[in-house]
């Protein structure tokens, strides 16, 4: 991989990284709660996601997770296995509300594909702590 194409994947990282982290304080500060997006989920998983309405753990893992992942991607740290947890929650996300509105490809699928390449490109490892751990490893 040349330099400038491991700016651009830090740069992205960093970014989608920013994108968790406020999301995920932006929830925190309001007092978010998934109760009403939960209450109207739709399709074949929507009895599934409909019970889980009001629950403060899920609560928790929507803020925390949010805010846990997009740590881990501005510093670059354990990216597999972040990329594994974001992309658990949009697939759960898009379940929730599947099929989608407009069509079977939505801003959470997109959301997978960079989780997986940033994971596969390991990202982490340029300008990350991914680096300073893979260095210790030797």
């Amino acid at each position: 991989m040349t330099t400038p194409q491991k700016y651009i994947l830090t740069i992205s990282r960093i970014l989608f990284g920013l994108l968790f982290l406020t999301s995920g304080v932006g929830k925190l500060m309001s007092g978010f709660t998934a109760t009403q997006y939960l209450e109207h989920a739709v399709g074949p998983f929507a009895g599934i996601f409909q019970s889980m309405a009001g629950s403060p753990v899920v609560d928790f893992l929507v803020v925390g997770g949010e805010i846990a992942i997009g740590m881990a991607l501005i510093s670059g740290l354990l990216l597999w296995v972040t990329a594994w947890s974001g992309s658990l929650m949009m697939l759960l996300f898009y379940a929730s509300q599947f099929p989608p509105k407009n069509g079977y490809i939505s801003y959470h699928i997109i959301y997978i594909l960079v989780f997986f390449l940033l994971a596969v490109f390991r990202a982490g490892e340029f300008a990350g702590f991914d680096w300073v751990r893979k260095r210790f490893k030797k």
